[in-house]
């Protein structure tokens, strides 16, 4: 089993978990660490060792941080050298989560990040605009109902307007992402 490392700033880590579990039920190596305006860099470099440490029976460590560049992610890193079979990523999302917590028994730590980056990137759409591609899933604009699904457009069940352009709209406020 692949152990899982959750580390972010405020209360990401622990609200990625409580998420988690909800969906999933509780989980066996799986640590949580919330980096807060009242933990050092020490403090926090402390918690993410011990978590390495009482993971070191796993066959690899996922650490997956809020984003790159900031200090959990920088401890995470700093820590993970040397390590062999600690893997960091950095912009996890919920659906990268819990596609790594589904499939952690079946595949080595590598193939475990390419399914977490997957997972994120296939899971973060923007609402408005036309759904395109071809067929076998939703598309990553949620303008509409996925692929081959029939549904009706949900701009039009909320009147929310295209915003596929990257334009200012008329109230001034960008559009896109």
């Amino acid at each position: 089993m692949i152990g899982i490392l959750i580390c972010g700033h405020g209360s990401f880590a622990s609200g990625m978990r409580s998420a988690l579990e909800l969906i999933c039920g509780p989980q066996e190596y799986l640590s949580a660490i919330d980096f807060t305006s009242l933990a050092g860099t020490r403090q926090l470099e402390h918690e993410v060792s011990a978590a390495y440490r009482s993971m070191s029976g796993c066959d690899g460590i996922l650490v997956l941080c809020d984003f790159v560049s900031g200090m959990p992610f920088k401890a995470c890193v700093t820590l993970a050298q040397g390590r062999k079979g600690v893997r960091v990523v950095a912009g996890v999302s919920l659906a990268g989560l819990v596609e790594g917590v589904s499939a952690r028994d079946e595949l080595d730590v590598d193939r475990l990040v390419e399914r977490v980056l997957n997972a994120t990137r296939d899971g973060t759409v923007r609402f408005g605009g036309t759904v395109s591609g071809g067929s076998g899933g939703a598309s990553n604009d949620a303008g509409g109902a996925p692929n081959g699904s029939g549904g009706e457009s949900s701009d039009a069940s909320v009147g929310a307007q295209d915003d596929s352009s990257d334009e200012d709209g008329p109230d001034g406020e960008t559009n896109g992402i």
